[in-house]
């Protein structure tokens, strides 16, 4: 049985804002076309709002320098929109317990920067 942290939907950025700072959910998954939201410019100022929540992205192909900007600015996982359900289920459990969901193109990044 999965055990995943009930789900909030917002699709405003100030609503988004309030919730985050009100529920301080474990897992934030956030679109990355959220209106207003300036993608990786926008993305730290919701993170400070709660520190402790771990960000997933959900986006259209990125670019490997912008997905690459994401996990250095501290998301913890970054796929694509269509996602199928089961594997976003997946990628929330692994995140919750502290993975990160990165995709293999990207590794060589984290061994450069180490």
């Amino acid at each position: 049985m999965r055990d995943l942290a009930p789900v909030f939907c917002a699709t405003h950025l100030d609503s988004t804002r309030g919730e985050l700072v009100r529920i301080k959910p474990q897992v934030l998954l956030l679109d990355y076309d959220l209106p207003q939201l300036d993608g990786p410019h926008g993305i730290p100022g919701l993170m400070k709002l709660s520190p402790a929540t771990r960000v997933i992205i959900l986006s259209p192909p990125l670019s490997d320098d912008i997905e690459w900007s994401l996990f250095r600015i501290g998301i913890r996982g970054c796929c694509r929109a269509d996602i199928e359900p089961d594997l976003l289920t997946t990628v929330v459990e692994a995140v919750q317990q502290g993975e990160l969901w990165i995709r293999r193109a990207l590794s060589w990044h984290l061994l450069d920067e180490l």
